[in-house]
């Protein structure tokens, strides 16, 4: 039996059947596009094609429908190795901005706690908005039974209780959110 995916958007696919008839103007699958995608980041020649590529991953990480092949193609290792060896700003900020696109999949949720959190926590002292912003919706989304001791660590709410108070009201009010969050 087929999923429904239900959105509203004409052209997008609405099951999980849909985007694995779907061929590019190649013929190549989604699922073998993706995993070009992945293997590309790792070849990249230069950090410019790094980014490009790493953005466009991160574009199918939005679509639930995505989620089976992301994983089966460890695009979440990939993104994590990122975040903890990549220098460049813009690289990381695409990758936590995927990571906070798929961490409401339980699967991956629960990859990204045991694996990459405290690459994820790391993000919090970005000058970069965005990767910030990115990496407080991951925290958000990781809240779980399991997970709030770790999310309630003195030095992780400092951190956030730092950001809560920023200059910058996305910012400001994100952390505050999770603050409540994790408090509750």
């Amino acid at each position: 039996m087929e999923t429904l995916h239900t959105t509203q958007r004409k052209g997008m696919f609405h099951t999980s059947e849909g985007v694995k008839r779907k061929r590019g103007k190649s013929g190549t699958s989604r699922e073998d596009y993706l995993h070009s995608l992945v293997e590309g980041v790792r070849k990249a020649g230069t950090i410019e094609e790094k980014r490009k590529i790493l953005a466009h991953l991160g574009n199918f990480a939005y679509d639930p429908l995505n989620f089976d092949v992301l994983i089966e193609c460890r695009a979440l290792s990939l993104w994590a190795n990122v975040l903890k060896k990549e220098e460049d700003v813009k690289c990381k900020q695409y990758a936590i901005a995927a990571i906070s696109n798929v961490c409401v999949d339980p699967r991956f949720g629960s990859e990204v706690f045991n694996h990459s959190f405290l690459s994820v926590c790391s993000c919090l002292s970005s000058t970069d908005e965005e990767t910030v912003l990115s990496a407080l919706s991951v925290l958000y989304y990781l809240r779980s039974p399991a997970t709030k001791r770790a999310l309630q660590q003195k030095e992780l709410v400092a951190a956030v209780q730092r950001l809560a108070n920023a200059k910058k009201p996305r910012v400001r009010s994100t952390a505050g959110a999770l603050l409540r969050h994790i408090s509750a």
